[in-house]
């Protein structure tokens, strides 16, 4: 009994997070890395490393909100993604 009582609470958990809808996640992405030009080894080309990730995110099929201007208040997004330097870079 106890064994049947984990399968089904596991496949209520799964039919949860399967029905959750993942792209209601509001992502932010901080344009803050001063246009320094990077070779990115996943596209194959010299690109800063913001456009690195919002090119990523975009072929993930992501919406995002982004700026060169950090809000003040972050309470609304799930997610806020910062570039704080790049490898090799300088």
């Amino acid at each position: 009994m106890r064994g049947r009582l984990t399968t089904v609470g596991i496949i209520l958990i799964l039919a949860l997070f399967i029905a959750t809808d993942v792209e209601a996640i509001e992502i932010f992405v901080w344009d803050h890395n001063n246009g320094i030009v990077i070779r990115d080894l996943v596209f194959n080309e010299d690109l800063d490393v913001f456009a690195s990730m919002t090119r990523t995110l975009d072929s993930l099929g992501l919406e995002y909100t982004s700026s060169d201007r950090l809000p003040g208040n972050l309470d609304g997004y799930d997610l806020v993604i910062i570039n704080l330097g790049a490898h090799g870079a300088g």
